[in-house]
C-alpha cells in the first residue's frame, strides 16, 4: 500500500511522502527484522496512548500525526490524506547547508505551529 501511494500520489494537490518505520517487537524466536528499531516501537506505543487504542498494532497507518487506521484501508488513507491536505501546516526552511568530513549540518527553523495542533509539539524528521 505505501508504494502504492508514493508511487501514484492518488490525492490530487497532496505531496505524499511515505515513511515505513519497522517497529523491533516481531524480534523473537531467532527473526530479527534489520530495519526495526525500538525507536519506531516506543513513537507507536505513543500514538497507541495519544489516540486511545488498547495497544499498538500492525499493520497501523498514521497520516499527518493526526489520526490512525489500518494501514491495508485504502478508502481511509485516501480520507485521511485529504484531510491532512487541507490542513493548515507549519512553514520550514532549510538553510546553511554543508557537507564536511562526511558530516552533514543544516540549519532548520520552522514556522508557528498552526492552532488545530493544540497543544501538541511538533517533531521535525529530515529524510534524505
Amino acid at each position: 500500500m505505501l508504494k502504492l501511494l508514493d508511487s501514484a500520489q492518488p490525492v490530487p494537490g497532496a505531496q505524499i511522502i511515505v515513511l515505513s518505520e519497522h517497529v523491533d517487537y516481531w524480534n523473537h524466536d531467532g527473526w530479527v527484522d534489520p530495519y526495526s528499531s525500538r525507536v519506531f516501537t516506543d513513537r507507536q506505543s505513543a500514538y497507541s496512548v495519544r489516540f486511545g487504542l488498547a495497544s499498538p498494532y500492525a499493520p497501523e497507518m498514521v497520516v499527518d500525526g493526526q489520526g490512525e487506521f489500518v494501514g491495508s484501508n485504502v478508502r481511509n488513507a485516501n480520507l485521511a490524506i485529504e484531510k491532512a491536505r487541507v490542513q493548515q501546516k507549519v512553514a520550514v526552511k532549510i538553510s546553511g547547508v554543508s557537507i564536511e568530513n562526511g558530516v552533514l549540518r543544516a540549519y532548520v527553523e520552522t514556522g508557528m505551529l498552526p492552532e488545530h495542533t493544540g497543544k501538541h509539539k511538533a517533531e521535525v524528521y529530515l529524510v534524505l
